[in-house]
């Protein structure tokens, strides 16, 4: 990260923590206090929320948000929603205005057009950013499932039981995998150890 943009992240979240705080300080609720404060990083490019939120293996925003009352616990949350341009006002609205704990999909924006919450293209999400991150993540597991291809041509037969290869030498080969390729994209874990498995097969086991 640069200075610029250290100096970006720092004042916005200065300017998050004063709304809530200026909230607070004239008698309003934490609730308020806490949607308000989300609302502006929501509105910003730089967080992974709203504005800046990051793309879909599919190239689309689908956006995800919760909130929780602590005094009675009641809550409320949404999911996959592509237009609603600050989900935790959705969120709060599902808690306070519906029977729901968690809509999701068209029925969470259906909801939210009810509720008079503001509506927006899909389009508004994309940022370059972020759309660079995600298409550096395609290549890189471009790059690893066509090394996993290779491997699985290879002579070599993969045991039965991958996870009783020792743990030290997975964990040496995925750091060899992350310098590769920096960034490396999450692999779960069965996938993972597998991948592991092949490539300690393949050139480490005789």
């Amino acid at each position: 990260m640069t200075p610029e943009d250290e100096a970006a992240y720092k004042a916005k979240l200065e300017e998050a923590i004063r709304v809530g705080y200026e909230i607070l300080k004239n008698g309003g609720s934490s609730l308020d206090a806490v949607e308000k404060t989300i609302n502006v990083m929501e509105d910003s490019p730089l967080f992974n929320a709203g504005k800046g939120a990051v793309f879909t293996n599919a190239d689309s925003n689908e956006l995800d948000s919760s909130i929780m009352d602590g005094n009675c616990l009641n809550a409320g949350a949404s999911a996959g929603t592509t237009n609603v341009r600050n989900p935790i006002n959705l969120a709060r609205a599902i808690m306070e205005k519906s029977p729901h704990v968690m809509l999701s999909g068209k029925g969470a924006e259906e909801f939210a057009k009810e509720q008079g919450i503001q509506i927006v293209d899909p389009s508004y999400f994309f940022t370059e950013r972020r759309y660079n991150s995600l298409l550096k993540i395609k290549e890189t597991e471009k790059k690893l499932f066509s090394l996993i291809k290779i491997l699985s041509e290879n002579k070599k037969t993969i045991p039965e039981n991958p996870t009783k290869i020792p743990i030290d030498l997975i964990k040496l080969i995925f750091s060899l995998l992350i310098k590769k390729w920096a960034k490396i994209a999450a692999v779960k874990g069965v996938l993972a150890i597998n991948i592991a498995a092949k490539l300690l097969w393949t050139f480490w086991i005789p």
